[in-house]
């Protein structure tokens, strides 16, 4: 009875070390499913640890200042902005001339800094740093992109003249080039060429597709 009582109050004393982790778990998570929607290198498991991690390690500062009142906090939490870094670089891409990802590490940057706020007990502000990025990233997401970058890989079976037709195509599309490559391939009669260009979202990429391939000395074509 003795050993239930003293559970008891344990648990009642360490409460908010329960609520704080959950806290961070369901603010990281917010910010992570919108990430996970749209297929990001990090997603909704991926800012949950990030943020609960964090919260954890703000929680041990403050713990550990109970020992040591010389104890600086802010130490750990700066090891952990700085440490986050590294994992938000494993998110950036390069995609030809374009980069991919700075979003995505942004989010892992925040959600490491809601999680530290989480810890540290500043509730008020960490629910409304994750419910202000949130509302950004619905805002100013995907849905207000105008364009988008891809690679056109063509299989030609002659070079001459070739490009300057496929040119003429994309343009008429509305389609910026901006890298052309010429390489080899396994046949010897074949040679591939890449297009990277920028593409409005409303263009019919089926029907650039079907324009390019009704060409000339054309195998095959697709994008990448």
């Amino acid at each position: 009875m003795y050993e239930w009582y003293y559970f008891q109050q344990y648990f009642v004393e360490n409460l908010y070390i329960v609520v704080r982790l959950f806290l961070a778990m369901w603010l990281g998570g917010v910010i992570g499913l919108e990430r996970g929607r749209l297929n990001r290198p990090a997603g909704i498991r991926t800012h949950m640890i990030v943020c609960m991690a964090s919260a954890l390690i703000m929680m041990l500062g403050i713990y550990m200042q109970t020992v040591d009142p010389n104890l600086d906090v802010t130490r750990l939490g700066a090891q952990v902005v700085s440490g986050v870094g590294f994992l938000g670089a494993g998110a950036i891409l390069k995609d030809g001339f374009s980069v991919r990802g700075l979003t995505t590490a942004a989010t892992l940057w925040v959600v490491a800094c809601v999680g530290l706020a989480v810890g540290g007990g500043f509730y008020i502000a960490a629910i409304l740093t994750t419910l202000l990025v949130y509302v950004s990233l619905k805002i100013w997401g995907t849905s207000s992109v105008k364009t988008s970058s891809r690679y056109l890989s063509v299989m030609v079976y002659s070079v001459d003249e070739t490009v300057d037709h496929l040119k003429m195509v994309l343009v008429n599309y509305g389609i910026h080039i901006s890298e052309i490559g010429l390489y080899e391939t396994d046949k010897s009669n074949i040679k591939e060429i890449r297009f990277y260009g920028t593409f409005d979202m409303k263009t019919d990429l089926d029907s650039v597709l079907l324009d390019v391939v009704r060409l000339d000395n054309i195998k095959s074509a697709h994008l990448e």
